[in-house]
């Protein structure tokens, strides 16, 4: 188990690779902006077990229920992410899309990217306290 702090006050903690819980830090005094993060824990720990390796998996688990926002990584195993952004916004056309590639940044790549109706766009590795603003960002303006 590895705990990485983020925002000062909050904790990930990643158990065998995958994220396991997000924390307040012991002992920390919680401000306005950390209660509101921590209030999107569970929104967020929601989005991450809901996660799919593939396209096709992506898209089953759109149909399983409600997801409130989705990461999606430009490179999947299956199909390109810009594809299935396409077809996401053809089934969820306001369902919030943050874009996530490790392609690093490319101009062409973000520009068709918000064409396609994407809200937001990341360049990986993305450090956690910035993948949380964004998150953030996203679901306040468009969720």
């Amino acid at each position: 188990m590895t705990d990485f702090p983020i925002g000062g006050s909050l904790i990930i903690r990643l158990r065998h690779g995958r994220i396991d819980g997000v924390y307040a830090s012991p002992g920390k005094r919680c401000s306005g902006e950390l209660r509101h993060l921590i209030g999107l824990r569970d929104t967020v720990l929601a989005l991450l077990r809901a996660e799919a390796a593939t396209a096709s998996e992506a898209l089953q688990r759109l149909a399983d229920g409600p997801i409130h926002l989705v990461l999606l990584d430009i490179g999947l195993e299956d199909a390109g992410g810009l594809e299935l952004l396409g077809t996401i916004r053809g089934s969820h056309p306001t369902l919030p899309v943050i874009m996530l590639t490790g392609m690093g940044s490319d101009q062409e790549l973000q520009t068709e990217a918000f064409a396609k109706g994407a809200q937001g766009y990341m360049s990986k590795p993305v450090p956690p306290d910035e993948l949380l603003r964004e998150v953030h960002r996203v679901l306040e303006q468009f969720g």
